[in-house]
C-alpha cells in the first residue's frame, strides 16, 4: 500500500517520499522490538516538527507574514466547514 501511494505521487515527491520510507525501513529493521521501532520513528517525525528549519518555524514565519522576507510565498485559500452528519 505504501509503494502505491508513493506511485501515485507527483513525480517531484516520489525521491523524497522513496527516501523517507527507506528511512523508515531501517529505523525498523535495526530496532530491537516494534516498540522501540515506533518510538524511534516518532522521534524523527517531531524532529522533522521541532528542529530548525522545521514545520512549526515555517507556520511561524508565515503567520507573522515574514514569508515573504524570506522567499516564502504567501498562498491564500477558502477555508469551508465541514460539519459530521446527524446520521449515525
Amino acid at each position: 500500500m505504501i509503494n502505491d501511494v508513493i506511485q501515485q505521487s507527483p513525480n517531484e515527491l516520489k525521491r523524497r517520499m522513496n527516501g523517507l520510507q527507506w528511512q523508515i525501513d531501517q529505523v525498523r529493521d535495526s530496532s530491537a522490538n516494534p516498540m522501540s521501532a515506533c518510538i524511534r520513528i516518532s522521534k524523527m517525525m517531531w524532529d522533522c516538527v521541532l528542529d530548525e528549519n522545521g514545520l512549526l518555524e515555517k507556520l511561524e514565519i508565515l503567520q507573522s507574514g515574514s514569508g515573504s522576507q524570506r522567499g516564502i510565498d504567501k498562498q491564500t485559500a477558502d477555508i469551508i466547514s465541514i460539519k459530521p452528519s446527524d446520521k449515525t
